[in-house]
């Protein structure tokens, strides 16, 4: 696998509370390169159990896997979990980003995210780019990484393996 590329995993907040999935994940690490992991937990998911699910974000991340915040924006406690959760990520959603060029409210939120999450030492993904405007936007804002089907569309993994070389 490309040395640059890491893989993204949805994580629910029962994956997180269960102390079962934390042991088979230690498990698996000495199999695997755990610094190109990055564990997606939804804000919203989150709401249910924090401090179980902190204290295990916590060990895995000590494993060297990275932690996002999916669809942020969406849920209940944004500012909340970026303050108290190990987090290293924030994946601002779609909604947000697909209005970016037509509303200017959607335009401030992208900003003032990214601006935010700068502050806060966090990387930053826009999810949902469809277009060169689009990308050319969110890369005047300093957003780290993109995804959408600008760059590509769901694809096998043959050729995923093309399409990268």
């Amino acid at each position: 696998m490309d040395p640059s590329l890491s893989i993204s995993i949805n994580v629910t907040t029962r994956d997180l509370v269960n102390d079962d999935f934390c042991t088979f994940v230690q498990q698996q690490v000495p199999l695997l390169d755990a610094s190109r992991l990055v564990f997606e937990v939804t804000e919203t998911g989150l709401f249910e159990d924090s401090g179980r699910a902190q204290q295990n974000i916590k060990a895995l991340h000590a494993l060297g896997i990275q932690f996002a915040v999916d669809d942020f924006g969406t849920g209940y406690s944004s500012l909340s979990y970026l303050n108290e959760l190990a987090f290293q990520e924030v994946k601002i959603d779609r909604s947000f980003v697909s209005k970016l060029l037509t509303t200017n409210r959607a335009k401030i939120i992208v900003r003032s995210t990214v601006q935010l999450a700068k502050e806060l030492g966090l990387n930053v993904v826009a999810e949902g780019v469809e277009d060169k405007a689009t990308l050319d936007a969110l890369a005047s804002f300093g957003v780290d990484r993109i995804q959408g089907y600008y760059i590509a569309k769901p694809m096998p993994e043959e050729q995923l393996s093309a399409y990268i070389r």
